[in-house]
């Protein structure tokens, strides 16, 4: 059915403007960010020696503080083969699951957010290793609009995203109206 009917589906999926906007006013309420963090989190496991690794997180978190290293470059040597240490970023809500996500408390996650942007936590322990977190960016609570990103790491818009989501779901039906045909 979908080789002999593909033209028929390709024109018979395609959301025209006005099924779009009425999709995004019948669904408004769901198009909305809550509050966002972006953290940059550097750890170095404890284990063989906790001397060195705590030694090692210190000297990370001065370079980084300092200027010497910058975010990419921590992030690009974390990745190289024999790397001592880990290096990630990542946009997480602020939330209960958001903060446990990464092993804060839901307080600590409120506390990181109420911070300004450049902010640079104190060293940390966990069981396995010593960390440091930085606050590389914020995203307040709001509702989207059909131009508005999807999420601030997308060039996804809401507009896009629903004529995404139509044309899939156009596209299933007719390919279902035409295999019953």
């Amino acid at each position: 059915v979908v080789q002999q009917k593909q033209n028929d589906i390709q024109s018979a999926a395609a959301p025209t403007d006005a099924e779009i906007r009425a999709f995004y006013e019948g669904n408004k309420a769901s198009f909305v960010w809550s509050d966002m963090v972006k953290l940059f989190v550097v750890g170095v496991r404890k284990d063989p020696n906790a001397d060195l690794a705590k030694n090692r997180i210190n000297e990370l978190r001065n370079k980084y503080i300092d200027k010497k290293l910058t975010k990419d470059q921590i992030l690009a040597q974390s990745k190289v083969e024999g790397s001592d240490y880990t290096a990630s970023e990542g946009i997480l809500p602020k939330t209960e699951a958001g903060a446990a996500s990464i092993g804060l408390t839901y307080a600590s996650m409120i506390g990181i957010y109420e911070m300004d942007k450049g902010y640079v936590s104190e060293i940390s322990e966990t069981n396995e290793a010593y960390l440091f977190l930085a606050l590389t960016d914020k995203y307040p609570a709001k509702m989207l609009s059909l131009s508005d990103v999807v999420s601030p790491d997308s060039t996804s818009t809401v507009y896009e995203y629903i004529r995404q989501n139509l044309a899939t779901s156009k596209a299933q039906a007719y390919i279902q109206q035409a295999a019953q045909e």
